[in-house]
C-alpha cells in the first residue's frame, strides 16, 4: 500500500490488532494498492481510518490461537 505517513498497528478489544493512518493518506493508498490484498475499513474517526487486510487476519488468527495454547498450557502447570 502506498501510503506516504505512516501506518501503525494498534491493539483493540474487537479485533485484536488493526491498522490505522490518516484517513486521507490511507484512502488514497488502498484505492492505488497493487498488492491484490483485499483491505477492510473497521472504521473512520476524525482524520483517522482503521483497517485491516486478509493477511493480518490470518496473523491474528495464529496469534489467537497460540495464545489460547498458552493459557491452556499456564492452566494445566498450575
Amino acid at each position: 500500500m502506498g501510503v506516504n505517513k505512516a501506518v501503525s498497528m494498534v491493539e483493540s478489544n474487537l479485533h485484536t490488532f488493526m491498522f490505522e493512518a490518516d484517513k486521507k493518506e490511507a484512502d488514497a493508498g488502498i484505492r492505488n494498492s497493487q498488492s491484490g490484498a483485499v483491505y477492510k475499513i473497521i472504521s473512520l474517526k476524525n482524520r483517522t481510518m482503521s483497517f485491516t487486510c486478509n493477511p493480518l487476519k490470518e496473523l491474528v488468527r495464529e496469534f489467537n490461537d497460540l495464545e489460547d495454547a498458552y493459557r491452556a498450557q499456564q492452566d494445566q502447570l498450575v
